[in-house]
């Protein structure tokens, strides 16, 4: 079994393989009138260089008021949200008149470094048309589908940190099949919050789990107002804690199966 009360130091690790199943990023911001308006900005003109499937829809947004002869339901046009899709990859971004994401999508992701300079290019052009807004969240998220082909759909030993198989298997006993077990930590550090979900989902459920699959969902973020100049920065204090709470999840095991880019 892997000990994982001492984890390797791994600075900037990645992977030749990962169970990535999507990655967000997406830096949130006070309403801009310039993204309510139908017609494109110059914004979309830059990303089509890279990203050339732009689709464009319309956001609603919902008011409820309480008045003394019942309760009043409407909704207004709040602007347009545009999704900018990459042609060889799985990656888009979209930008929406409260916040702009980088997502990727099934075997997209490779590394930190990619995603850096993903950034680097939206957040040159946002800047460049929209001036130095400041960002009122960042998050990153990593949501790890960890699926095997072989062994027992309950066996993680040496793969999956023992503290969270062993949260997974808890009140089980003879007779019991588990049909799902999920869990969440929440846990702060240096400003930065971090939501762990993790366990045994079951894309079976409600029958007994038959496959191998383990759940590490990780999302990260910080929610006080960060200056535009200060992004990219926070963006990588935000990754660095990713990586450790993930390197902190599983097993010599999994590693190994990954196989570590030097």
């Amino acid at each position: 079994m892997c000990n994982n009360s001492l984890p390797r130091e791994r600075p900037g690790v990645h992977y030749k393989k990962t169970y990535l199943k999507q990655v967000i990023l997406r830096l949130d911001f006070s309403r801009l009138a310039a993204l309510q308006a139908e017609q494109e900005t110059p914004f979309t003109a830059d990303l089509r260089t890279q990203y050339p499937e732009v689709t464009a829809t319309p956001v609603t947004q919902f008011s409820l008021m309480v008045a003394p002869v019942g309760v009043n339901l409407g909704q207004q046009g709040a602007g347009w949200m545009r999704v900018h899709k990459a042609q060889d990859v799985a990656r888009s971004v979209t930008l929406a008149p409260e916040f702009v994401a980088i997502e990727y999508g099934v075997e997209a992701y490779k590394h930190f470094d990619e995603l850096r300079d993903q950034v680097g290019f939206v957040l040159g052009s946002f800047r460049k048309h929209f001036g130095a807004v400041p960002f009122t969240r960042i998050g990153l998220r990593y949501i790890n589908e960890i699926t095997l082909t072989e062994g027992a759909p309950l066996d993680w030993d040496g793969l999956i940190n023992p503290s969270l198989v062993t949260a997974v298997k808890a009140g089980m006993h003879d007779g019991l099949r588990l049909a799902r077990s999920a869990h969440q930590m929440v846990a702060i550090k240096d400003g930065i919050s971090v939501v762990l979900n993790y366990g045994v989902n079951n894309p079976d459920f409600p029958n007994p789990v038959a496959r191998r699959q383990f759940i590490l969902d990780l999302d990260c973020y910080i929610s006080s107002l960060v200056e535009s100049g200060e992004a990219e920065q926070r963006i990588r204090d935000v990754n660095k804690l990713a990586e450790d709470v993930f390197e902190n999840s599983i097993g010599d095991g999994l590693r190994d199966k990954m196989e570590r880019v030097q």
